[in-house]
């Protein structure tokens, strides 16, 4: 608790809150458009890199593209099934987050 000081210095901190509350993004994973970019080169990035790594395999072990293929689907599966809960929680946050609606039943 404050306590009322003869320099003001309750004023200030007073101040200063109020400062910060209004410089301080409210959600700052919505105001960063960096994530939305980073998120593509990630979906983009990944099944190319396991695409490598099975064409490495398959250069060393002397095998048809099985690795090759089989790594950039489990990385393509795996992206699916990432976004999709990803995806599920922010509705459902929302969802929650919004008076008069119950879950995610739509009217």
């Amino acid at each position: 608790m404050l306590v009322d000081r003869p320099d003001g210095g309750d004023r200030v901190a007073n101040a200063t809150r109020k400062v910060a509350r209004v410089a301080t993004p409210r959600n700052l994973d919505r105001d960063l458009p960096g994530r939305r970019v980073a998120h593509g080169f990630n979906i983009g990035l990944t099944p190319v890199l396991f695409a490598a790594i099975g064409y490495g395999i398959d250069r060393v072990a002397g095998t048809a593209p099985v690795f090759l293929l089989g790594l950039t689907v489990l990385s393509i599966v795996g992206l699916l099934v990432s976004n999709y809960y990803k995806f599920k929680a922010a509705f459902d946050a929302e969802a929650a987050a919004t008076p008069g609606r119950s879950g995610s039943r739509r009217r």
